[in-house]
């Protein structure tokens, strides 16, 4: 049985890296759990819609780009700690002064790069399904749901912003509206 699971598991993984990509990208340009979603700004879809009429849009999107594990984040302040214990042999001044940019506090928190990344999707989406972001926005027309985990309901958030980033009813700091959106914990 684990020889057959094998052998499913090596023709699946030929097949998939068989798809040809556009750019000569990779799959892990996409797919891998590192990527960023910016990646693929730009890359075309080949779908030709010219006579398609989108009627359901449902997507399945991981967080956006977020900050070291707590783990990591210790490993970094060791690294600090060991440079500055050896800082007079240390030849370069910009090495010696260098500090890590996270803290415990924001330990696998979503970051702005990521929230930004899900703000422009939104903004992708809303243009190319326009007819479907017709309607104003009601928590029973457009569902939202997430993991409980707060970078993957702030990237939710972040990605209703930039789909009705018009359509506010509250006002924001810049003459701009914000929608407040009901995401689902799941």
């Amino acid at each position: 049985m684990i020889k057959l699971l094998l052998l499913l598991l090596l023709c699946f993984s030929r097949a998939i890296s068989a798809i040809p990509t556009p750019l000569n990208l990779t799959r892990n340009h996409f797919m891998a759990t590192k990527a960023l979603y910016r990646v693929a700004d730009g890359v075309a879809s080949s779908i030709d819609a010219a006579h398609c009429t989108a009627r359901h849009l449902a997507l399945v999107l991981r967080h956006g780009a977020r900050a070291p594990s707590s783990n990591d984040v210790r490993l970094l302040q060791q690294l600090h700690d060991d440079i500055q214990s050896h800082r007079d042999v240390i030849a370069d001044p910009a090495f010696a002064s260098w500090h890590p940019r996270y803290s415990l506090d924001n330990a696998m928190l979503l970051t702005p790069l990521g929230a930004d990344e899900h703000y422009r999707i939104g903004l992708r989406l809303r243009q190319r399904f326009a007819s479907l972001f017709t309607r104003p926005y009601t928590p029973t027309r457009y569902r939202f749901r997430s993991t409980h985990v707060s970078r993957a309901a702030q990237s939710a958030t972040s990605l209703a912003f930039g789909l009705f980033e018009a359509d506010g009813i509250v006002g924001g700091p810049r003459n701009d509206t914000l929608l407040p959106v009901f995401v689902e914990m799941v």
